[in-house]
Order: structure tokens, then sequence, then C-alpha cells
């Protein structure tokens, strides 16, 4: 994956802790309010790391699909694809799958790396 999403990513979720740490602490640095708000973030990204690596937005592929053959017009619809199998071949022909999982893995790691950081700081003080 490119260094430049990874960063990106680094990027907002410390410009999202910080705006946690402003929103329910008023930014006073202590550090158990530095541990809970990591945590908080690195429950957000893992949650969501976990959701895209396990495949499981494959269902809002599928409803996107479905959503767009029944409210397409007739004459749109014969453009567009016939069944869910070619759809899914199209995306996986673009890559779409392994672009999305390697940005999951980057949120996976991220999250948990927060979550093992937030638990350290929460045992040490």
């Amino acid at each position: 994956m490119q260094t430049k999403t990874t960063l990106k990513i680094i990027g907002f979720s410390l410009a999202l802790t910080a705006l946690f740490l402003y929103l329910f602490y008023g930014f006073r640095l202590t550090l158990l309010n530095v541990s809970n708000i990591m945590f908080f973030v690195g429950l957000i990204f893992f949650g969501i790391g976990l959701f895209i690596v396990s495949n499981a937005s494959e269902l809002f592929t599928s409803f996107t699909f479905l959503t767009k053959r029944v409210f397409m017009s007739n004459k749109k619809a014969e453009n567009y694809f016939k069944t869910l199998g070619e759809y899914l071949e199209h995306r996986e022909a673009q890559g779409v799958n392994r672009k999305e999982k390697e940005v999951g893995k980057v949120l996976l790691f991220m999250g948990l790396g927060y979550l093992i950081i937030s638990l350290g700081i929460g045992f040490l003080s």
C-alpha cells in the first residue's frame, strides 16, 4: 500500500484523538485522559478495520447492487450488470477489494496499537 495513504490515516487518527481530547476533557492532559481517548479511538479503528478485513463490507456491496437494479430506469438498466456475480467480478477486476483490504489492515493494526498503548498508559497511571 502507498505510504501516502498510511500517513493520511495516521494524521486522521491523531486529529481524531486531539478532537476527542478537546471535546471530552477540554485538553486537560493527564495520563488517564489520554489513555481513555486513545482507547476510544483504538476501538473505533479496530472495529472498522476488522469489519473491512473480514469481508463484512460485501453485504453493503450486494445491497448497493440490489438498490441500483431496483431503482434504475429501464434505459440505464440495459447497460448495467445483469447479475450480482458480474458486478462482483467487475469490482474484483478493478482491484477494489484488494485496496479495501489493505486499508482495513492498516486500520486494524493501528487500532490494535492504540488499544495496547492506552492499556499500557492506563496501567501506569
